[in-house]
């Protein structure tokens, strides 16, 4: 099962926001998620700086029509160094659709610093059993106004050009080529042209325009535009160009993009479609056919249907393979039981009211040539009101028809429905990681991160080369990892020339893996909060639900066991001491319990004496809860039986906490953290406290050596260390030694 990496480069120049409380980038970047199959995840990645020492600046994508995808990405008070952040997960956010977007930045009104983003990418991440459609996009453009051109009609090259060379071996099947970019032209009165420029030699000794690739536009306003279909020349160099009609007048070129778009088809009906034509599956009529003659011997891995909702239909959508009989493009309808059933299975309630472009993955059922089959769409949930509606395409031309199915298969019609098959999968691409984004003259190690995870990329076979875009011969160029801690030299990396130049060796890339693998997922109901394990069992608290106890076999996944629940207050943080299990149980207290060798619970006992207990933890004598309002609280106990010993309240929330062995550290929401001694009797004396930024320290943990704070909108802060831990997923950069 492949899994592939493809990013989009938004900003080509460092987008500063000097603490207003709304600024959106002019750059726009086009993603449409049809042209990609099975995207397993999605994230905005930004390289900024944030020089406020109080307030903390968001950062977002949003649609060019206002609307936010996914959560604000925020970066910390005193950011004073170029940092790399990722946002969350954004591929489910429903706005995460067909659209141009941009980045959205706000500062809180009483901010008085900057925020300064160096680089900003959209990264996607796929992951199938056949990628079947991908879409990579190669950023050939920079930041530019020109305000004349030299001469009308004559395309001038962007001053700091990116270069990209295209070699058709790499590529299987050979892309769809557009180019897109963003830009405005000076004069609606007059007419600014982008075009791509190709050469047969990388110094451009003689470019020509690439037929097709041409853009003409008038409007004054910022907009993102594309062209039509090229086809680029194998071994030719390409790069970006502009001009004007009238020699007076220029315009801006803010990004620009060779977008090469690769599917995998085997057969198709795409041509002349009617958006507004469809075929309704509802209660009388519950499947539709598309019969099809297949010439070669090929693997059914996918097919691709339009698909859209009438009303609110509910239940599972299927799409299956079936023999065929009669004449194709005459007569034809499904016989016998199916073939092959598609993995995928669609709830229908998922679909817009809009047709969209929705993949069936097949696990490889072998195609004969010279075979006729019918491919169906089936759903049965449906009536005349709530209903799954296939978008069908024009004119009939003998190559195809339709079947239906309410009792029986029936010839239905010549119209043909939109439909691809898809056999094998798409073999070659060449996608790129863009470092730097704008011309650099400073040597030494430049600040524009991107994070190599091979996790990122599984069932391939990558080879990496590192190349740049120069303008003199001696501009050298490599690439270093381990940017925090000691900078180490990616083998092969280094490269001297200029235009475009590429090493002659691949790389030797990281093969460490990122520090989290999402494995599985168990829930029984209400909100969980707390976890711990014994190396047997994992416990969580899980609010409303209680204490929940699970196994995990070897590759992650859960199995619950036995849960309890008392009280009226939900069950929070959770730790053991290896005999028994303790809760913080909120207004009802902290209760004890035990486990069988079955992960069976029995309950023990409980003590509440005031406040909201949030966190539990002990160091084998004492057992400490963070009560919220009411301090920090010691305890023992004899038989699970618990005995109150002592409290201890500074002010603020105690919500965390934890122990070293030596001390007991507390999170203190806006207090900070506050760090704590217990002597023979579990007596509580406070030390100290520090409190950083602006927002609430939620949780603490150590390792034995440092001790870290979880803060909310600020991340995790360190305490007694200068900088903790190497990571094993790599930041890599670029470093300048001559230029």
């Amino acid at each position: 099962m492949p899994k592939i990496r493809q990013e989009i480069n938004i900003l080509n120049r460092e987008f500063i926001n000097v603490h207003d409380q709304d600024l959106y980038s002019d750059e726009l970047i086009n993603f449409d998620p049809n042209e990609f199959n099975d995207i397993s995840a999605a994230y905005l990645e930004v390289v900024a700086t944030n020089d406020d020492s109080s307030y903390t600046p968001g950062v977002e994508l949003f649609t060019d029509g206002g609307s936010p995808v996914g959560t604000i990405l925020y970066i910390p008070i005193n950011t004073l160094g170029f940092t790399r952040f990722r946002s969350t997960d954004i591929s489910n956010d429903a706005d995460f659709a067909n659209d141009t977007f941009n980045l959205w930045t706000s500062y809180n009104a009483l901010a008085t610093g900057t925020l300064t983003i160096k680089s900003a990418k959209i990264i996607i991440l796929q992951d199938a059993t056949d990628i079947t459609d991908t879409q990579t996009q190669i950023e050939v453009g920079g930041y530019q106004i020109w305000a004349d051109v030299a001469s009308a009609e004559t395309y001038e090259p962007l001053s700091e050009p990116k270069y990209w060379k295209y070699e058709s071996a790499k590529w299987d099947p050979t892309p769809t080529f557009t180019l897109g970019f963003t830009a405005l032209n000076e004069n609606d009165a007059d007419t600014s042209r982008v075009a791509l420029q190709e050469s047969s030699d990388a110094a451009f000794t003689s470019p020509s325009t690439v037929t097709n690739s041409v853009v003409s536009f008038t409007s004054e306003t910022i907009a993102y535009y594309e062209s039509a279909a090229f086809t680029p020349t194998d071994g030719y160099y390409y790069r970006l160009a502009y001009t004007n009609n009238d020699t007076m007048y220029g315009g801006t070129i803010y990004n620009a993009k060779v977008i090469a778009t690769q599917e995998k088809v085997k057969i198709a009906f795409d041509d002349d479609l009617e958006e507004s034509i469809t075929f309704n599956l509802s209660d009388t009529t519950t499947k539709i056919g598309q019969c099809f003659s297949n010439s070669n011997v090929g693997s059914l891995t996918g097919v691709q249907w339009r698909l859209e909702k009438n009303g609110s239909p509910t239940g599972n959508v299927y799409c299956k393979l079936y023999a065929c009989s009669g004449t194709v493009g005459t007569n034809a309808v499904a016989t016998g039981s199916p073939l092959a059933t598609a993995t995928t299975v669609l709830d229908v309630s998922t679909l817009t009211t809009s047709p969209i472009k929705i993949n069936f993955e097949f696990a490889g059922y072998s195609l004969s040539a010279s075979t006729d089959y019918v491919i169906t769409v089936e759903y049965d949930g449906g009536d005349t009101t709530n209903r799954l509606e296939i978008v069908l395409g024009g004119n009939p031309d003998g190559t195809y028809n339709r079947c239906k199915y309410t009792t029986s298969w029936v010839f239905q019609a010549q119209t043909p429905i939109y439909f691809k098959v898809f056999t094998e999968s798409i073999t070659k691409l060449q996608p790129e990681y863009l470092l730097i984004n704008a011309a650099q003259t400073d040597t030494g190690l430049q600040e524009f991160q991107t994070y190599y995870d091979p996790a990122e990329w599984d069932g391939v076979n990558n080879t990496y080369y590192h190349e740049h875009s120069a303008g003199s011969s001696s501009s050298n160029t490599k690439l270093q990892t381990d940017l925090d801690t000691t900078p180490a030299d990616i083998t092969n990396s280094s490269i001297t020339g200029d235009d475009l130049t590429r090493g002659g060796s691949a790389l030797t890339m990281p093969s460490t893996s990122p520090d989290f693998i999402y494995k599985n997922v168990h829930d029984q109901g209400s909100y969980y909060t707390g976890v711990w394990g014994d190396g047997t069992f994992v416990f969580a608290g899980a609010g409303a639900t209680g204490l929940v106890c699970y196994t995990v076999d070897g590759s992650g996944n859960f199995t619950y066991k036995d849960s309890d629940y008392r009280g009226s207050s939900h069950y929070k943080g959770v730790w053991g001491d290896g005999t028994y299990i303790y809760v913080a149980c909120g207004n009802d207290g902290i209760r004890s319990y035990t486990v069988d060798g079955s992960g069976n619970l029995t309950y023990v006992d409980v003590d509440y004496q005031s406040g909201d207990y949030r966190d539990v933890w002990g160091d084998g004598t004492y057992i400490y809860v963070a009560s919220e309002t009411t301090g920090l609280r010691s305890y023992s106990q004899s038989s699970g039986i618990f005995t109150h010993e002592d409290v201890d309240d500074q002010g603020g929330d105690y919500i965390g906490v934890w122990g070293d062995g030596t001390f007991i550290y507390v999170a203190c929401s806006f207090s900070g953290i506050r760090s704590y001694s217990a002597d023979g009797s579990g007596n509580l004396t406070h030390i100290t406290q520090d409190y950083q930024g602006a927002n609430s320290y939620e949780n603490v943990w150590g390792d034995g050596t440092y001790i870290y704070v979880t803060n909310s909108g600020e991340g995790i802060r360190s305490y007694s260390f200068d900088i903790g831990g190497i990571p094993t997923a790599k930041e890599i950069d670029s470093y300048i030694v001559t230029a």
